[in-house]
């Protein structure tokens, strides 16, 4: 029995040694900082509920007129799930030929890819049949310039664009998650920003919080807070929101990721 307990012993200290590994290599890929640009602010908040979980999440200036903006969330906890993370944000690279950037023979010798080939894209790359892991994935292509927005979601929670006003406006097109394999068209969306305005991303580790009671957190007080919080700095703001998630929560330990991207135009 003492043989068997310290064999069990090494094998948990194994997996926890894996899991930390796993988790090492997803956190290198979430951004430190987010680029630098004159019109845009950003701000983040990452909450894992594990050592490794299936969320991931950047910000990429494409070029001097366009920077990408994503959340993945990958089905299930633990090392497989963080390892198609992984996979999926190396794919999603902005640098040399990636799926970000489709190449021309004319200058600029590239063309910026649009969201919902973006996603047809991974969907083709990343059929069911490859990891046993499905992913819901919001892709949006903002002109910092114009404040033009294109936008696909594959089953994702819907952003919320909070306009300058307080009022709520949802990003709504969007289609099934990835690895369907084409069954179901992607839509294309667009919006348009204007001074002042800011456009929140999250996970459904927040809208689908539970508390004591099992009550979800849900999307109505997300909006609320968003507009409660209209008034303060866009990273005050995405504080706002996690203090609001903890006191809604209580003792209770948070069930999913927790990952939220904020943009305000400037």
């Amino acid at each position: 029995m003492a043989r068997a307990n310290l064999e069990l012993l090494e094998k948990q200290a194994k997996i926890e040694e894996d899991l930390a590994a796993a988790a090492q290599i997803q956190y290198s890929l979430i951004p430190g900082s987010t680029p630098d640009i004159a019109n845009c602010t950003f701000a983040y908040r990452f909450i894992p509920s594990d050592l490794s979980g299936g969320d991931m999440f950047n910000v990429h200036k494409l070029d001097e007129q366009h920077t990408a903006i994503y959340i993945i969330d990958v089905s299930g906890h633990g090392v497989p799930a963080a390892m198609v993370t992984v996979s999926v944000a190396q794919a999603l690279q902005p640098h040399g030929q990636t799926i970000l950037k489709e190449p021309r023979q004319e200058p600029p010798y590239y063309q910026l890819t649009r969201p919902v080939d973006v996603l047809n894209k991974l969907d083709q790359q990343y059929p069911i049949e490859r990891f046993d892991k499905y992913f819901t994935m919001i892709y949006l292509l903002l002109n910092h310039q114009t404040g033009k927005v294109l936008y696909s979601n594959a089953a994702h929670p819907m952003p919320a664009l909070l306009r300058e006003s307080g009022q709520i406006e949802i990003l709504e097109a969007g289609g099934p998650i990835i690895s369907m394999g084409d069954m179901i068209p992607f839509e294309h969306g667009e919006c348009t920003l204007f001074p002042g305005d800011r456009l929140y991303l999250y996970t459904d580790g927040i809208v689908e919080l539970e508390n004591k009671n099992e009550d979800f957190f849900g999307e109505d007080r997300l909006y609320h807070v968003l507009i409660d919080s209209r008034n303060l700095t866009l990273d005050a703001s995405c504080e706002r929101i996690i203090d609001a998630l903890k006191h809604f929560s209580g003792s209770t330990r948070a069930q999913d990721d927790i990952t939220l991207v904020a943009l305000q135009y400037n």
